[in-house]
């Protein structure tokens, strides 16, 4: 059958995207089919142009003894994807390659003014232009919103571009048409993807996703699959309340962590930083108000962490965002903090840190194309 076909197709895809170049017989060991199936299905692949015969790769002597079977790989530039992050103060484009490597890339700094929905699809269609002369066919765009993203392309709330409801899909959908298809995301969802279909953490764990910055995102990812709910909102960490020992009422967890509520804090204690990178120097120098402001940063999230763990058991909490550089400081006390709060009996998820690059999400969105192109085989 047609729909068999194209599952073990991109079984093998899969399999070369993650390992590199591979026999017919080591793809069919790999995807469960025979030598001769695996053969037709290569076949298949090279006449279409997404795979190409490959040269023997490293070492030979890691490869079985006796006459090796002809190799395949990846074309890498078959197809090439865009992704785009329009962030809070920037919008940055790049492509890439069917292999995941970046090829052209650009970004520019926005204003307020720039943040109006309209203003903002134009840029992103000019920038996407940009980074997409000199390719020869494209498998889509992915588009990341710092936002509140339903499965019809809608921002129901992004408050740090002052957008409510705002349908922008249909926004950027006839400029970016040309170059396959599209889909807005949103940028932790983006970000949390990434670094999945890159294998920064194992898609065989239930995976929390943290995303740090001006505002606070998450995404759960169970088996490789992102788990977006009901509605497709879920992961909105952000949103969850807690109680600072500081005093006053419940806040959401965003408007304590979050990199603009750092800053507003430490003002407040009576420090002096004109952003994240004054702060964490005044932090790594011993100064008492950083300090303090640590140690309230710390008991925060601690609480938000301990209660997404009662509710989701999750193996592996993954952190991203500029604040990770906080966080990196602060890891043996939030360790401490965070196992004080969990329910007795309860394994503690491994944390990690991952890419905190400043094209991160916009590779998430790159990497969600890629795999789609793959998946398909289209």
């Amino acid at each position: 059958m047609a729909s068999d076909r194209n599952a073990f197709e991109a079984a093998m895809l899969e399999v070369i995207a993650k390992t590199g170049p591979q026999s017919r017989a080591e793809l069919g060991r790999a995807t469960g089919i025979t030598r001769a199936t695996a053969g037709t299905l290569v076949a298949r692949l090279l006449d279409k142009g997404i795979l190409q015969h490959s040269q023997m790769p490293g070492d030979v002597r890691q490869r079985p003894v006796g006459r090796p079977g002809e190799l395949v790989s990846l074309n890498p530039d078959y197809k090439h994807v865009i992704g785009v992050d329009a962030g809070i103060g920037f919008v940055q484009a790049l492509r890439m390659n069917l292999q995941g490597d970046v090829v052209a890339e650009r970004r520019v700094e926005t204003r307020a003014a720039d943040r109006a929905p309209e203003r903002l699809a134009r840029l992103i269609a000019d920038l996407v232009r940009d980074v997409a002369d000199g390719a020869r066919a494209f498998g889509g765009v992915s588009v990341a919103i710092p936002g509140i993203v339903t499965r019809e392309g809608h921002v129901m709330r992004a408050p740090f571009l002052d957008w409510h409801d705002v349908p922008f899909l249909d926004l950027i959908a006839g400029d970016l048409a040309p170059f396959g298809a599209l889909s807005l995301e949103n940028d932790a969802n983006a970000l949390a993807m990434g670094q999945v279909i890159r294998g920064t953490v194992s898609p065989d764990d239930m995976n929390i996703f943290f995303s740090m910055d001006v505002g606070v995102g998450g995404s759960i990812v169970r088996g490789g699959v992102l788990m977006d709910g009901q509605s497709g909102l879920a992961g909105e960490f952000g949103h969850i309340f807690v109680h600072p020992s500081t005093g006053g009422a419940a806040v959401r967890l965003e408007n304590v962590i979050g990199r603009r509520a750092v800053l507003d804090r430490y003002a407040e204690l009576g420090g002096q930083a004109r952003d994240l990178e004054a702060f964490l120097a005044a932090l790594d120098a011993g100064e008492t108000t950083a300090r303090a402001l640590q140690a309230e940063w710390i008991e925060v999230l601690a609480q938000a962490l301990a209660t997404i763990t009662s509710v989701l058991n999750p193996g592996c909490i993954a952190f991203g965002g500029s604040l990770t550089a906080l966080l990196d400081r602060s890891l043996p006390e939030l360790d401490a903090a965070y196992q004080g709060l969990l329910m007795h009996g309860t394994v503690k998820p491994r944390f990690v840190l991952a890419d905190s690059a400043q094209h991160s999400v916009a590779l998430g969105c790159g990497d969600i194309r890629r795999a789609a192109v793959l998946r398909t085989c289209e």
